[in-house]
């Protein structure tokens, strides 16, 4: 892990838009810098997902033979468009509200709590996806969850993909998606992170 810091500079008249350049060793002699330039995302641009019959595992999972232990997961979480080309499109994963839950414990029993970020990319001409998410569990980490590069990604209606925490080798915990596309940003945010039944129909 590498700091990066601008240092205390003169501006900021155009806030909130952030135009800032920050570096490893105060741009002195060799050096590495990031020159940025962002501005506020407005929430019509985020599209909402909601999970759908997702499950969180633990357990041995490739060549190795241990009991493989799954609580349901429900909630939500959000795309940010970043890139799109005719190869690929790269998606900022947002606003992770998920609950994971022992099935035989009462609802109402304190849950895993997850919230987190990353990054989701559609590797349109070879028809792969990958999704890689760095989650905080229970207030914990972040701890980094990668699915690798997999067949699929032709359609952002709809997600299903496994992540690991260590690449499915042998003793590994593994968040598997399943989310389905929501219609509108209200939606996404009065979403609680209980099953519900809509009879909104999905976005297309």
């Amino acid at each position: 892990m590498q700091h990066f810091d601008s240092g205390l500079l003169q501006g900021g008249a155009e806030f909130p838009a952030i135009v800032i350049s920050i570096a490893v060793n105060g741009m002195i002699c060799f050096d590495t810098v990031f020159n940025l330039k962002a501005k506020p995302v407005l929430p019509i641009e985020i599209v909402p997902f909601s999970l759908d019959r997702s499950d969180y595992e633990e357990g041995c999972f490739g060549p190795c033979d241990c009991l493989v232990t799954s609580w349901p997961l429900v909630g939500r979480f959000g795309l940010l468009r970043l890139d799109d080309t005719t190869e690929q499109a790269d998606f900022a994963v947002l606003d992770i509200d998920w609950r994971a839950r022992e099935p035989v414990l009462p609802p109402a029993t304190d849950a895993r709590v997850v919230t987190g970020y990353g990054l989701y990319r559609l590797l349109k001409s070879a028809g792969q996806k990958r999704m890689v998410l760095d989650l905080i569990e229970n207030g914990g980490g972040p701890r980094r969850f990668d699915s690798g590069t997999v067949p699929g990604g032709g359609s952002t209606k709809r997600i299903d993909i496994d992540l690991a925490e260590s690449a499915f080798a042998c003793f590994d915990r593994v968040y598997s998606i399943h989310a389905r596309r929501r219609p509108s940003v209200a939606y996404l945010q009065g979403l609680g992170t209980e099953p519900v039944t809509a009879t909104i129909a999905p976005a297309p």
